[in-house]
């Protein structure tokens, strides 16, 4: 949901939700970095969250608040669903380079409960809104790499890439592909 607030400014508000699987079982995890949270969950391979957004950005800057809760969809005798809160604060500068070119420099923090702050750095660079390739690393965590692409106006296809760079690395949970076909709906209305 969008709401234009100035000439160039507009302040946006979403939520969402997720329903993963995973190739790997949580207590990876927890053999890996001793979190108490995975140990007590049975051995299975899903999760679902759900998320709520607000940003705002004008044509070069963008700041971005999330809130979002991690759930199991596997119930434990002690725990019940286990849920994971945790949010992220995001600031993004964009760059022109050309008319069709622009360049795009996005940092996070990201925090949740029971866990260290960890600090993420994602350059994009975007052609015309037609394709953008991007870049990743997270300190202490992951680095990778992102691709979209819109094979017609409304229709694109997205893939990225993580390897872990943390005591992940040394079980089956060290590296991610996520694959993504999606549409994009043109039609917009604003209210001032």
């Amino acid at each position: 949901y969008r709401i234009r607030i100035s000439d160039s400014g507009i302040l946006s508000m979403s939520v969402g939700g997720n329903y993963l699987w995973n190739s790997y079982n949580y207590s990876d995890l927890a053999n890996s970095e001793s979190d108490a949270v995975w140990e007590n969950l049975p051995e299975q391979r899903t999760s679902l969250s759900g998320q709520v957004a607000f940003w705002y950005e004008s044509p070069s800057w963008s700041v971005a608040l999330s809130a979002k809760g991690l759930g199991n969809t596997a119930h434990s005798k002690d725990y019940g669903c286990v849920l994971v809160p945790h949010g992220y604060l995001s600031l993004s500068k964009s760059f022109s380079w050309t008319k069709d070119y622009m360049l795009k420099l996005q940092s996070i923090v990201m925090g949740a409960e029971n866990a260290p702050f960890s600090f993420l750095l994602e350059p994009n660079l975007d052609y015309d809104g037609r394709w953008n390739l991007g870049l990743l690393y997270e300190i202490d965590h992951y680095v990778g790499a992102l691709f979209k692409v819109f094979a017609t106006e409304h229709f694109y296809v997205s893939a990225s890439y993580s390897y872990a760079i943390n005591a992940l690395a040394k079980t089956d949970a060290s590296s991610s592909f996520e694959l993504m076909l999606g549409f994009r709906f043109s039609k917009e209305v604003e209210k001032n």
